[in-house]
């Protein structure tokens, strides 16, 4: 992890981890938190770069963090959602789901939801870590859902973009994009926008 002078380039700090980073930060309050392929999650100070704390997920972590009040959340390779304490990394809970987590949590209100690549689904209590619901979309799920008006919003590898209700997981309904979806669908002034592997940009009402 490096961190750069904003106005010419030069390295401040960086910070060694034991293996390749590819999540991107999260930075809350001068903290940068951040996954490793090393199987450790780190939180670092901002200023200097000194490790405040570290947990050790035990697999690699690709997916960029999801962080709700004094909480973060982290999925990794072994398919492990684990919500800790922003400040200290403390264990609150931790999930296991079938397949791979490659996507970020996607946060609403007092839910968590995350997809796999064995293609479920799954909604979850922030508080408790308990499965709301779950559902099974049929195809693996690289990309990160989007959440709006209780509707979760979920692009498979079939190419199908599928809407949920976010209260019992009823599936709404489903678009055949006819490419796989692997960039996370976003939703601007009633407009859900995502894009597929052969370079298609989509937008639907």
């Amino acid at each position: 992890m490096y961190a750069l002078s904003e106005s010419t380039g030069r390295e401040l700090w960086h910070f060694e981890t034991g293996a390749a980073v590819d999540s991107s930060p999260a930075v809350v309050d001068g903290v940068i938190y951040f996954g490793s392929d090393d199987g450790y999650f780190y939180a670092l100070d901002s200023i200097q770069g000194k490790l405040r704390w570290k947990f050790e997920t035990g697999a690699a972590i690709d997916a960029a963090p999801a962080i709700h009040n004094d909480q973060i959340l982290i999925a990794d390779e072994a398919g492990k959602l684990t919500a800790l304490s922003l400040e200290q990394g403390e264990l609150q809970w931790q999930i296991q789901v079938t397949g791979q987590l490659f996507a970020s949590p996607a946060v609403f209100d007092e839910q968590v939801v995350i997809a796999s690549t064995s293609g479920e689904i799954h909604a979850i209590e922030l508080e408790t870590g308990q499965v709301i619901w779950q559902r099974d979309l049929g195809s693996a799920i690289f990309s990160s859902p989007a959440i709006a008006d209780d509707m979760v919003y979920a692009g498979t590898m079939s190419g199908q973009l599928h809407n949920l209700s976010l209260q019992d997981g009823a599936l709404l309904s489903s678009f055949d994009a006819g490419w796989p979806i692997v960039a996370s669908p976003f939703l601007a002034e009633g407009v859900l926008y995502f894009n597929t592997d052969d370079g298609e940009l989509f937008a639907l009402r």
